[in-house]
């Protein structure tokens, strides 16, 4: 009968310990947390400005239907009270 020889615990343990041992010592020093980037222009500063423009656009037309709207009811109001 042949003999199946036995493998010490320490023989599978040490080359694993040593492993471990070598990977722990690192000379990096460690990355610094993540920081996003900080935008490099003031808010007034040409940021969404076709956005603000086309905003203010609309506002003007709001506006001028908005007077349109009021001339055109009181030329029908004048127009109401002659026929009376």
């Amino acid at each position: 009968m042949t003999r199946i020889p036995r493998i010490r615990p320490l023989a599978l343990l040490a080359p694993l310990v040593l492993g471990l041992a070598l990977s722990a010592c690192d000379d990096k020093p460690p990355k610094p947390p993540y920081q996003p980037p900080v935008p490099k222009t003031e808010p007034g500063d040409k940021l969404m400005k076709e956005q603000r423009d086309a905003l203010e656009k609309a506002k003007g037309v709001g506006q001028t239907v908005e007077k349109a709207d009021a001339e055109k009811k009181e030329t029908l109001q004048g127009l109401d009270q002659g026929y009376k």
